[in-house]
């Protein structure tokens, strides 16, 4: 009866590790808990260039337009480049695309906001990259102020709607 008893612990044993494993096998499946009111919008380059086209200016303020709208305080943007490994200075390059973008920030006066660069540029090889992803960009990341849509403010009465004052009872 003892060897039963120690067979079946050990089975549970293995069965618990077993379901431990497989629980934590699957949190990378779960949605993201935290909170994340992040915007972004990658403007796109020409291989070696990093020269704003038209149409990455006009993208660009058509998204800016958008985030007034939406969130009309802005907290800062951050803007980072990429360049593909195998263009010329390629890390160089990559900051220089994060400078261009930022520039037109500066020179149409897109927004009060803080912008930030990154003081580093990222070279990624092609062949590691997801199959259509473009990586001659420059990367603009948008964080509004508070309120914004994001769950972690739920409760929070600074980002509740103001409501009118209660009114004060006459005294008689």
């Amino acid at each position: 009866m003892r060897t039963v008893l120690r067979a079946t612990s050990s089975l549970e044993k293995s069965l618990a590790a077993y379901k431990f494993l497989a629980a934590l096998m699957a949190l990378p499946m779960l949605p993201a808990l935290a909170c994340s009111p992040v915007k972004s919008i990658d403007l796109y380059f020409p291989t070696d260039s990093a020269a704003v086209t038209t149409e990455q200016v006009v993208r660009l303020v058509e998204w800016i337009d958008m985030l007034r709208k939406r969130y009309p305080n802005h907290e800062k943007f951050f803007i980072g480049g990429a360049a593909e490994i195998g263009e010329r200075h390629a890390e160089a390059l990559a900051i220089d695309r994060a400078k261009a973008a930022a520039k037109i920030f500066q020179e149409l006066q897109l927004s009060p906001a803080r912008v930030e660069l990154s003081s580093k540029g990222y070279a990624y090889d092609p062949r590691a990259s997801l199959k259509g992803e473009k990586l001659r960009r420059a990367e603009i990341d948008f964080l509004p102020a508070c309120p914004h849509e994001c769950p972690c403010q739920k409760g929070d009465p600074l980002s509740a709607a103001p409501t009118a004052p209660s009114p004060v009872p006459a005294r008689p």
